[in-house]
C-alpha cells in the first residue's frame, strides 16, 4: 500500500500539468486503492492476534491441567510425608532409612512430572520455577535419607526448611499463571490451588 500510494504521487509530480484534471484522478484512485490494502492489512493483523490469543489459550490451559495434576501428587506426598513424620517415634535406623527411601524414589516421579513441564509455552518462565522446586526438594530429601541419624533433628529440619521454601516457589507458579491467564483472557477452569505450607512436624 505505501508503496502504491508513493508511486502514484511521485507519478503525478513528474507528470503534473495545470491543464490535465485526470492526473488527479488517477493519483486518487490509486489512493484508494492503498487505503483498502492498508484495510486488509489491518484486518490480517487482527485475525493473527486472535490465532495467537487462542494458540496461547490452549496452551495455557494444557499447562493448568498438568500443574493441576502435578500439584495434588506434591500435596499428597508432603501430606504422606508429615504423617509419617509425626507419628514415627522408634527412630530405628534401618526402618527409616527404607521409609526415607521410598519417599526419595516417590518424589523422583514428582520431579520427573515437573520437569516435563519445560516447554516452549507462554509458562515456560513458571515451569522453569516449578521444575526447580522440585528439584531443590528432591536433593534435599536425599540428603535427609543419606545423612539421618538417631536423635540427630539437624537433618530433619534441613529438608523442611527446604519444603517450606519449594511451597513458596509453587505458590509463585499460581499466582504467575493466573496473571498470565488474565493477559491472555483465559478462564481457568480447573484452577489449582495455591499449595500451602506443610503443617510442622514433631521436633521442627
Amino acid at each position: 500500500a505505501g508503496d502504491r500510494e508513493t508511486g502514484a504521487l511521485v507519478s503525478l509530480r513528474d507528470r503534473f500539468r495545470p491543464d490535465d484534471p485526470s492526473l488527479f484522478e488517477t493519483f486518487e484512485r490509486q489512493r484508494r486503492i492503498a487505503m483498502t490494502e492498508r484495510r486488509a492489512a489491518v484486518d490480517a493483523l487482527a485475525q493473527l492476534e486472535q490465532r495467537l490469543a487462542s494458540e496461547r489459550q490452549e496452551e495455557l490451559g494444557a499447562f493448568n491441567d498438568t500443574f493441576a495434576t502435578l500439584t495434588r501428587d506434591w500435596d499428597a506426598f508432603s501430606s504422606d510425608y508429615t504423617s509419617w513424620r509425626n507419628q514415627n517415634g522408634n527412630c530405628k535406623q534401618d526402618d527409616v532409612s527404607a521409609k526415607l527411601d521410598g519417599f526419595v524414589q516417590r518424589f523422583r516421579s514428582v520431579t520427573a512430572s515437573a520437569q516435563a513441564l519445560r516447554r516452549d509455552s507462554p509458562a515456560r518462565p513458571l515451569a522453569d520455577l516449578l521444575a526447580d522446586g522440585a528439584l531443590r526438594e528432591l536433593t534435599s530429601l536425599q540428603a535427609l535419607r543419606d545423612t539421618w541419624a538417631s536423635y540427630d533433628g539437624a537433618a530433619w529440619q534441613a529438608y523442611e526448611r527446604e519444603q517450606i521454601a519449594t511451597d513458596d516457589m509453587r505458590a509463585r507458579v499460581s499466582v504467575g499463571l493466573q496473571t498470565l491467564a488474565e493477559r491472555y483472557g483465559v478462564t481457568l477452569v480447573t484452577n489449582p490451588t495455591s499449595p500451602t505450607a506443610s503443617q510442622p512436624a514433631s521436633g521442627r
